[in-house]
């Protein structure tokens, strides 16, 4: 599906978050209303969790809105022109991770290269960017992406292309897609 010769351009990204601290009311007071809205989207938006309290909510869902999580890995692979392996992980505080990732997005960009990974569109490109705005890190121009057309960006997404220009079928793990694969 990817030439091998475009698979010695990309960098693999995946990131691992967590909420922002162990209780929500450890939050700012204002952060702590909004978690509350939050919620009540989450639970008109999710009947599943329809039952669940604004502290359950926190734990099973923070990690998942940029707002109210934190970056706690990043971690980059990249085939080498032998096709072994390169791989690297940032852990640590938050803002060093960032600041760090941050000059490799710009390597990437700098270099012409793509950036890839499984859904990183809908969820690591932009944790990864609004997380940099908070902590006061303007981000890379790789992945700023407002006024830029879909087609200019260098992202591969593999969840997307994977679905085959199928419109909402872009959900397939890749857990799934690597036993769909194999069998």
């Amino acid at each position: 599906m990817i030439d091998s010769s475009l698979l010695q351009k990309i960098s693999f990204i995946d990131i691992e978050t967590s909420g922002q601290c162990e209780d929500f009311h450890d939050l700012n007071p204002r952060l702590v209303e909004l978690w509350k809205k939050r919620c009540d989207w989450i639970r008109k938006n999710n009947p599943a969790e329809a039952n669940l309290d604004n502290s359950q909510l926190w734990e099973n869902k923070a990690s998942l809105h940029p707002e109210f999580c934190r970056v706690v890995c990043v971690t980059f692979g990249a085939f080498q022109k032998d096709f072994s392996k390169k791989i690297m992980s940032f852990t640590g505080e938050e803002k060093d991770i960032l600041e760090k990732t941050n000059k490799i997005l710009d390597n990437i960009h700098n270099n012409g290269w793509h950036l890839g990974g499984h859904t990183i569109k809908n969820f690591d490109i932009p944790v990864l960017g609004k997380r940099m705005l908070a902590n006061r890190i303007n981000p890379s121009k790789l992945i700023v992406v407002w006024n830029k057309k879909p087609w200019e960006s260098n992202f591969l997404d593999i969840a997307e292309m994977y679905s085959f220009g199928g419109w909402g079928h872009n959900h397939s793990s890749l857990d799934l897609m690597a036993a769909h694969r194999l069998s």
